[in-house]
């Protein structure tokens, strides 16, 4: 049997997956990298980016590109023409066959590789975006970028947290307080604690974000108070979306993606909201089994039919 790659690569804005399909073999396998999104990096020459990433992982995989016989890259720094095309001249370069490749919001992806029809996927991780599909066309909500859109999403929560963190402090507030224990890793010798938060990148300020959710899940009022927020910011994005779709299907499906997305204490927040604001309209929600990057293996095979 002649051998078969398939490529699926989940591009965000603090990890990459590359899952790669051998169809000879019928395995799996994954190679993580970086963050992908080349707006959040201000040294974007100094760092390995997605074309360095697919050499790689051909190189230590063993891969020829000639038995690549597709690729999807869903990738959260895609969001205009002009994105799309700063992404096409990194791919291109590499030899792989663009006819092969299909590029897209890691938002599209999403969903495409768990649905195939209408619905909405919802991304909460280090930024936020609700992306829908329905009778062919595409609507999408926020995803635009920290610090005016993206409200909710892990970035957004880390910065609340930084927030209150550097009042807590100016406030005379010691290393027992729970919030200030959030950011303690943070502390850079002798210098001020509040200088060294106010200087954190987007990456870094978006990891505060589970150790903030398992404190609000513990009863933190001040956490708690923050997550509830960032819910009804990612509920408004999916009725938001809902509305310029004027679904008329049975049930709409929701995928969820993104690491915040992944806690269970966070969906019960967001569900009900959700729920309130749709009124009667029936929702399935999807909580993925596996990455993201693994269900987009059969969006490749399904869509460029090879």
């Amino acid at each position: 049997m002649e051998r078969k790659i398939y490529i699926s690569v989940d591009g965000g804005g603090t990890k990459t997956e590359f899952c790669i399909y051998d169809t000879a073999s019928g395995e799996y396998s994954s190679a993580f990298y970086d963050g992908s999104n080349y707006k959040n990096d201000d040294d974007r020459e100094g760092r390995m980016d997605i074309a360095g990433q697919i050499l790689k992982t051909v190189t230590d995989k063993g891969i020829s590109f000639d038995e690549i016989a597709g690729a999807v890259f869903g990738l959260s720094g895609i969001d205009s023409e002009k994105d799309l095309e700063y992404y096409r001249k990194l791919i291109s370069g590499t030899g792989i066959d663009m006819d092969r490749v299909i590029l897209c919001n890691d938002c599209e992806y999403t969903l495409r590789g768990l649905v195939d029809g209408d619905g909405i996927a919802v991304v909460c991780g280090t930024g936020a975006i609700a992306y829908g599909i329905c009778g062919g066309k595409h609507y999408r909500t926020a995803g635009w970028g920290m610090p005016y859109s993206d409200l909710g999403s892990g970035t957004w929560i880390g910065g609340e947290i930084i927030k209150e963190a550097i009042q807590r402090l100016d406030e005379g507030a010691g290393d027992d307080d729970p919030v200030i224990g959030l950011v303690l890793r943070f502390r850079d010798g002798d210098t001020p604690l509040q200088w060294t938060l106010n200087e954190l990148d987007v990456p870094t300020a978006a990891s505060i974000a589970k150790d903030a959710i398992g404190l609000a899940e513990k009863g933190e009022p001040t956490c708690q108070e923050i997550v509830l927020e960032a819910a009804f910011h990612i509920a408004g994005y999916i009725r938001t979306t809902f509305e310029k779709m004027h679904f008329c299907g049975d049930a709409l499906k929701i995928v969820y993606a993104g690491g915040v997305n992944r806690s269970g204490y966070f969906r019960r927040l967001l569900e009900p909201a959700l729920q309130k604001m749709l009124g009667s309209t029936k929702i399935e929600w999807i909580v993925p089994e596996e990455t993201a990057a693994k269900s987009g293996i059969r969006y490749i095979m399904r869509e460029k039919n090879l």
